[in-house]
This record gives structure tokens, C-alpha cells and sequence, in this order.
């Protein structure tokens, strides 16, 4: 009698009468109220295992009848008669139905606005299975990618233990920083960790841990490839990365493939200790990541003190060698402000350097301490040759009236810091001596000066700077008229050697 997708399974009859007895034995009466118990789907063991009925009839609110009767079930029909009082054979009613195994139910079913008078004929009613646990899967589930996904499947169980097919899971999640659930059960992994999902059916839940731990898929050292001077340090840093290609935390394992070049602490901090190549190694779970290494000679420390002194033409370099593993020094050299370059190279430990030039020059110098990691350059210094001599020389002493002596000369030079203009007598019985020390200048120079002795006066200038005085200019004459030249220019020089300030 197992058909159409049913397990027909008890049929039963309400008499109605006045006792609320139940009677085991079949009845035609016509006041009974016939009912036909089918189950649909769900396991047949189940239902043959079944051993009671639980019959409740509610009429308008009021429970009329509730009621448990006894029966075996051995895979054919059982027919039952429940009794229903006489006072509710006018009414209708709803009828629910549950089948049970001892007080566990396993079938739940019924039918709404029944007439309990049997009048409408007989009433069929459907049980569903009753779902009273939710079996997590046998064996755990785990995600080894950051966001990746994985289907949880969980099995819903009758009291018996057999399965109920089809059951429509509600999925929540209780970690949702760790792990999100769809509602067919896929899980997607958001961080590491132990998340937990729940799968609930009526009432009824379980909990289903699931556990993020991505795998390493790839270790990447940065920079993967550096040259570092010997006694250098680098910081090296380590990303570790799931088959996804989302980075993951996880704490590498820093090695050296030869320490005596290069090592390595835990932070990432590498130090080199002598020329050659080394490997650094990071390894996590047994994926490795790697960097080279360039030991090279570390540049040399720089020249420091370095002062340049003239004489004339000839400028000497002095300074500092603070060097331990210099090859070489190379003097550097350029216009004043502008670029330098190499003009001399010296040997290891060299101190001091010098240099014939031409006049006129202002330039700038460095010394560059080297080896093969390259050049340190000290600090620049200013230099300058001497200058280039003034020419045309010109003296306007006004006809001698009134002491007033213009000079009038061209200026050659581009290096002078000065100008000194020189006195002699007449007949240059006395010496050429300073008369007035002037400022520079990149132009034709006027300068008066003004004579109070008496005679004739003889002029030169000359250009002058750190590295000396140029050559004098041309020599010209001045008339004051006053006391004879002899007396006057001696007494004049004389007031000048002595320091006496000028009139």
C-alpha cells in the first residue's frame, strides 16, 4: 500500500459517542469521523518504527479532544478508532496528527476545517517528517586562501537518526570578521582564524566551526637586489602572500648564505662585512624568498681642512687625509662657481698639492678621496692667481696749482682685491712706496688724490690680491708747485714709510 510518493501508513476513525475511550477494533458507524494518515517522503524505517499517534482536535479555540493512542506498525496499514465526545459532532474543527516513537515525534500532519460530524466524507491528512537534530559534517572544514570559499553541508535527522531529505537550511554566521555564509551553506573566508556558522531548521540548530588558515604560496624579499659599501647597513622587508595573492601575516625565518659578508637579525637589518655577494634567505613554511647582495669597498672618508694658499702664479692645496682605504686622491678643479674636474691624480696618503697657472684666475678647488666604490669630495675652496697689471696709466696734476693729482688708469684683471698706487721721487733717489690702497674694480678707474708738498711725484699702480701684486703699470709724473723737489718729495715719502695717514 506504499504509493504515489506516500507511505500510507494508518487509517483511523473518530466515533462519536459518549466516552472518550479508544477502541482498537474497526467501526461502519456513520457518525464516525474517518481520516486517511499518509506520510510524505521521509524515510519508510522511520515510520515503521513508529508506535503511537497523538490525535488533538481543536474547534474554535477549544481543544476537544487530545489524545495519544498505541499501535504497531509493521509496514501495513493500522486501523484506530479515537473516540470523540457527542457534544462536538456538530462542529468542525482542525485535526493535527503526530506520530511518534515513544514521546519522540516523527511525523507531524493535519487538516483545517474538518466537520466533525463525518459529513464530509473522509479526510486525508499528510505527515512531514519532524527534523530534531542537525549533524555537522564528519570531518572539519578549512579555507587556505583569503577569500576563498568552501560549500558546508550538514544533515537534518529524525529522532530514529535517519536523514531527512531536502530540508532547507538557514545559514547565519556568529564570526562574520572571520567568515561569511551564504544561504546554500557557501562560507567565504574574510581573515585567519576560527569562524562559526550556524544552520538552523524549526527550532532546531548546530554550530559548524570553520577554519581559516591560508597556505603560503609565495615569500618576496625587497629590494631583491642591492650594493651595499662594506660596514653599510640595509633594511630588508618580507611580504608573504596566500594563493589568492593576498598578503598574510606570518613571521619569516632570516638567513645569510655567508656571514662573513653578510649578515642578518630578525627586524630585517642586514650589515655588510667584507667585499663579495651573499644570498639573503626568507623562508616561511617552507616557501623561500631571496635577495642578492653586492658587497663593494665603501668610498673613503673625505679630505677635510682643505685650505688653498697663492704665490704669484703657483697655488698649493693643502689638507686632512681622514681616509683608511683611499687608492687615490683627485684634485678637482673649476672656474669660480661653475663645474670642476679632475686636473690631477695623486697617490694614497698624498696631503698637499700645488700648481703653476696663469694670471688672472679665480677658481675653485676640492679634493676627492677614492677607491673602487667610487669618490668622497671635500668641502670647495676659493683660490685666485695673482692679477693681470693695470695699463695706461694717466696723471693730471692740473698744471701743479692747487695740489689736486688726478690717476686715471685701465683695469686688466678680473682677480684683484686691490689696488695699490705707489710714490717715488722725482729722480727715484727714494724707494717706491705705498701712497693709497684702493678698492677693486672691473672698469676704468678715476681716483684723485691730493699732494701738499712741493716737487715733482712719480705714480705706478699695481693690481693686488691673496697671491700678491701684479707687475706695476707704466710710471707717470705729478707737479706741486711749492718747496724744491728735492726737499718736498723727500719729506712727503718719508710721512708715508712712517705710517702716517695720508693728507
Amino acid at each position: 500500500m506504499r504509493s504515489g510518493g506516500l507511505i500510507p501508513g494508518l487509517l483511523a476513525a473518530l466515533a462519536i459517542g459518549g466516552c472518550d475511550d479508544a477502541l482498537t477494533a474497526p467501526t461502519s458507524a456513520r457518525s464516525d469521523l474517518a481520516f486517511a494518515i499518509a506520510v510524505a517522503g521521509g524515510p519508510a524505517d522511520a515510520f515503521d518504527r513508529a508506535d503511537r499517534l497523538l490525535v488533538r482536535i481543536v474547534s474554535d479555540g477549544v481543544v476537544v479532544l487530545d489524545t495519544v493512542v498505541t499501535f504497531e506498525s509493521g509496514g501495513d496499514d493500522v486501523r484506530l478508532r479515537v473516540r470523540l465526545p457527542a457534544e462536538s459532532r456538530n462542529d468542525r474543527g482542525d485535526v493535527q496528527v503526530e506520530v511518534r516513537l515513544g514521546d519522540q515525534p516523527l511525523f507531524r500532519g493535519e487538516a483545517a476545517g474538518v466537520a466533525l460530524s463525518g459529513e464530509d466524507g473522509p479526510v486525508s491528512i499528510t505527515l512531514q517528517p519532524v527534523v530534531a537534530g542537525i549533524v555537522p559534517p564528519a570531518t572539519a572544514t578549512t579555507i587556505n586562501t583569503i577569500g576563498g570559499t568552501a560549500r558546508v553541508t550538514v544533515a537534518a535527522i529524525m529522532a530514529t537518526g535517519d536523514t531527512v531529505p531536502g530540508v532547507s537550511i538557514t545559514w547565519t554566521t556568529l564570526d562574520p570578521g572571520i567568515v561569511t555564509v551564504a544561504s546554500d551553506g557557501t562560507v567565504r573566508a574574510i581573515a585567519e582564524g576560527s569562524g562559526r556558522i550556524q544552520a538552523s531548521f524549526g527550532g532546531v540548530t548546530a554550530i559548524v566551526t570553520v577554519r581559516v588558515q591560508a597556505t603560503v604560496a609565495s615569500v618576496v624579499v625587497e629590494p631583491d637586489d642591492v650594493v651595499l659599501p662594506v660596514g653599510a647597513t640595509q633594511s630588508f622587508s618580507v611580504s608573504v602572500r596566500d594563493p589568492g595573492g593576498t598578503e598574510i601575516e606570518r613571521v619569516p625565518i632570516l638567513t645569510s648564505s655567508n656571514t662573513s659578508i653578510v649578515s642578518i637579525v630578525a627586524d630585517g637589518t642586514a650589515t655588510a662585512h667584507a667585499v663579495g655577494t651573499a644570498t639573503i634567505r626568507a623562508t616561511v613554511e617552507g616557501v623561500i624568498g631571496e635577495a642578492q647582495v653586492i658587497v663593494v669597498q665603501a668610498t673613503p672618508a673625505a679630505a677635510t681642512g682643505v685650505a688653498a694658499s697663492a704665490n704669484m702664479v703657483s697655488i698649493t692645496l693643502n689638507w686632512t687625509d681622514n681616509a683608511g682605504n683611499e687608492t687615490r686622491y683627485e684634485v678637482r678643479r673649476g672656474p669660480a662657481g661653475g663645474t670642476r674636474a679632475v686636473v690631477q691624480t695623486l697617490p694614497q696618503d698624498a696631503i698637499t698639492y700645488s700648481e703653476d697657472l696663469t694670471p688672472d684666475l679665480v677658481l675653485d678647488y676640492s679634493i676627492a678621496a677614492c677607491n673602487a666604490a667610487g669618490c668622497t669630495d671635500s668641502d670647495v675652496v676659493p683660490a685666485r692667481t695673482v692679477p693681470l697689471a693695470p695699463s695706461r696709466l694717466m696723471v693730471d696734476d692740473g698744471g701743479g696749482y692747487g695740489g689736486i693729482v688726478t690717476l686715471t688708469w685701465l683695469d686688466n684683471s678680473t682677480a684683484e682685491t686691490s689696488f695699490e698706487v705707489e710714490i717715488s721721487d722725482y729722480d727715484g733717489t727714494l724707494p717706491w712706496s705705498l701712497w693709497e690702497e684702493l678698492p677693486p674694480s672691473t672698469a676704468t678707474t678715476v681716483n684723485h688724490v691730493t699732494l701738499i708738498d712741493e716737487g715733482y711725484f712719480f705714480f705706478r699702480i699695481r693690481a693686488c690680491n691673496e697671491a700678491g701684486c701684479s707687475v706695476p703699470s707704466n710710471e707717470e709724473r705729478a707737479f706741486n708747485v711749492g718747496a724744491e723737489p728735492e726737499t718736498a718729495g723727500a719729506a712727503r715719502l718719508q710721512r708715508r714709510k712712517s705710517g702716517a695717514t695720508s693728507p
